[in-house]
């Protein structure tokens, strides 16, 4: 019986062996394939670091954004960026720094359903290429009733893009017209302030 169960054994143990050197390569693949993920993800973190220097350039930038018209402008980086044949997408963005005027500063909630409005018009830059567009809230591509609700009238949509993506939304929150010249000078402002960006 020895014998026979020993027979058994030797002619199971190229089939456990198989067995076994699979199980072994599939948590290889396995780990590799998480540690991938994970340097792929911190590859794809999307916060600056500025220095003190830049984080004051940037602030003055906005402060002229401000005086050129709008009432409130806020700097968004985009989260977790991935970058497709199709587009630049995120989960989320969160807010860098926002400046006001004759309005208050506004929380960014539920940004995750937001930003699939934010995807579009992001992408529609891409694909136009064309660094900014200025619209009332019900013709534009983002969000109306985000807008609405943080007493929004008309902005300017100014996409980042580069080593680091991101936005600046420039509001008014009132029926005033901005006219062309604003328009343009904010957007020349706006290239300043991504050129410290991508330079940091």
């Amino acid at each position: 019986v020895s014998s026979v169960a020993s027979q058994l054994i030797i002619d199971a143990f190229p089939i456990l062996f198989s067995l076994i050197s699979a199980w072994i390569i599939y948590l290889i693949k396995k780990s590799v394939k998480t540690l991938s993920d994970r340097i792929n993800s911190m590859n794809t973190l999307n916060t600056p670091s500025f220095t003190t220097k830049e984080e004051e350039y940037i602030k003055s930038y906005l402060q002229e954004l401000i005086s050129a018209g709008f009432n409130r402008v806020t700097l968004f980086f985009l989260d977790q960026t991935k970058r497709t044949d199709k587009g630049i997408f995120a989960d989320s963005f969160s807010t860098w720094i926002e400046v006001c005027s004759k309005t208050k500063k506004m929380q960014v909630l539920d940004n995750k359903c937001i930003y699939s409005y934010v995807s579009l018009q992001v992408n529609f830059l891409l694909e136009s290429g064309d660094k900014y567009v200025f619209s009332n809230v019900k013709n534009g591509k983002v969000c109306q009733t985000w807008l609405e609700s943080r007493k929004t009238y008309s902005y300017m949509f100014y996409l980042i893009e580069g080593k680091y993506v991101g936005f600046l939304l420039l509001e008014r929150v009132c029926c005033h017209i901005i006219k062309c010249p604003q328009v343009k000078r904010a957007a020349e402002i706006a290239a300043l302030i991504e050129n410290v960006i991508q330079q940091s």
